[in-house]
């Protein structure tokens, strides 16, 4: 049978001295997993779960503002329901390619149906503009602005012809000293007048193109312009001569004749081998400022930038290439998976929305409710 033998170990020994530090190591390891499941479980309370709450708070935010930008599109075409909602999945689509704004794009699709309906081309019209804004730096609404002025100015306003015009405008803003913004926000004070007159886009651009950095900024070149329109629209009895002379029945004429820049060539020499102010042909002094100019220094500027107005080749596309392609591609890239988080947040919102607006719902009805009891009983005797 075996023995039962105990030891007693004794500080001498050395072995109880182990044993009281290993006990004291495990109860230090446990007051710090104790510590650290504390923290952890404040993590949650205090970080985790505000975020959590604040995400949800953002995606409806998110859905909410978009939601606006296309009540605003609705209420262009009030009865089109469903096709809202198809333009909605469009605008997300640009933000993700683009890495434009909800607030930009449905800014510019309002535009888009205010300025040409909401043809079958909308969706494509929008994703133009958008990215023309993107390759001119500048809003979705300034570009649609600009196309708009255009090509409703020429009587044109299909796709097609707003493309000429985007790439006509990035052209103008590579080879001018302008900015697409300046642009959009002066050229349409002219293009009715160009355009009745018989001036053609090219012709208009190339003046813009010459013009900005010589004779004025664009809003000045436009200006200018306008002044020596008038003068052909409107002729003076000196300019009535110089018709009649040439066997020409109108300014519009001459123009077709001879073409924008020529015309003006010749009203210069006209002037000056009448020995007459040119005001007399001319009447605004703005208008004077860029003849001189086309006439002399910059003339065959404007024509080699009217070459290149003929000669452009999606300049758009190549220009929003090099804004999300070329040296700033990671920030493209960056602005896309924003806008992806973005969406993602919308869709989320727009799943709890309709249980929102039912518990506010509720919440109104109890609180109209509330006020109506409330009234009724300050109107009963005795309140």
């Amino acid at each position: 049978m075996a023995k039962q033998v105990n030891l007693k170990f004794t500080a001498e020994d050395g072995v109880t001295p182990v044993v009281e530090k290993i006990r004291g190591r495990m109860s230090s390891e446990l007051d710090s997993a104790q510590s650290r499941l504390f923290s952890f479980g404040n993590m949650l309370q205090f970080s985790i779960i505000p975020a959590i709450a604040a995400a949800g708070g953002a995606s409806l935010k998110f859905a909410m503002d978009i939601n606006a930008g296309m009540a605003n599109v609705q209420s262009l075409i009030p009865e089109a329901t469903s096709r809202i909602y198809d333009l909605k999945k469009e605008v997300q689509a640009l933000q993700i390619d683009t890495g434009k704004a909800a607030s930009d794009l449905t800014g510019g699709l309002y535009q888009v149906v205010s300025a040409f309906g909401d043809s079958a081309d909308a969706a494509k019209e929008l994703e133009l503009s958008a990215k023309t804004a993107v390759a001119g730096v500048s809003t979705t609404t300034g570009a649609v602005d600009l196309l708009s002025a255009v090509t409703k100015a020429y009587g044109d306003i299909s796709l097609e012809s707003q493309k000429k015009v985007a790439d006509l405008a990035m052209e103008t803003v590579t080879l001018g000293q302008t900015t697409f913004p300046q642009l959009a926000g002066s050229i349409p004070a002219v293009t009715s007048l160009a355009s009745k007159l018989g001036v053609t886009m090219e012709e208009l651009f190339a003046v813009m193109a010459t013009g900005t950095g010589v004779t004025g900024q664009a809003s000045e070149v436009s200006t200018q312009l306008r002044g020596v329109l008038q003068g052909l629209m409107a002729p003076s009895k000196e300019m009535t001569v110089l018709l009649d002379a040439m066997k020409v029945k109108s300014g519009a004429a001459l123009l077709e004749q001879r073409g924008l820049v020529d015309t003006i060539k010749l009203l210069v020499s006209a002037a000056d081998q009448a020995n007459i102010p040119l005001q007399k042909l001319i009447p605004s002094i703005e208008g004077q400022t860029l003849a001189l100019s086309l006439a002399g220094a910059q003339y065959d500027v404007y024509g080699s930038k009217l070459d290149s107005m003929h000669d452009r080749m999606e300049v758009m596309i190549r220009a929003y290439k090099a804004q999300t392609e070329g040296v700033n591609a990671a920030g493209h890239a960056w602005d896309r998976f924003k806008q992806q988080i973005v969406v993602t947040a919308q869709n989320i919102g727009d799943s709890v929305l309709p249980t929102l607006t039912a518990v506010i719902q509720k919440f109104n009805e109890a609180a109209e409710a509330s006020r109506t009891a409330e009234e009724e009983a300050r109107h009963t005797p005795g309140y």
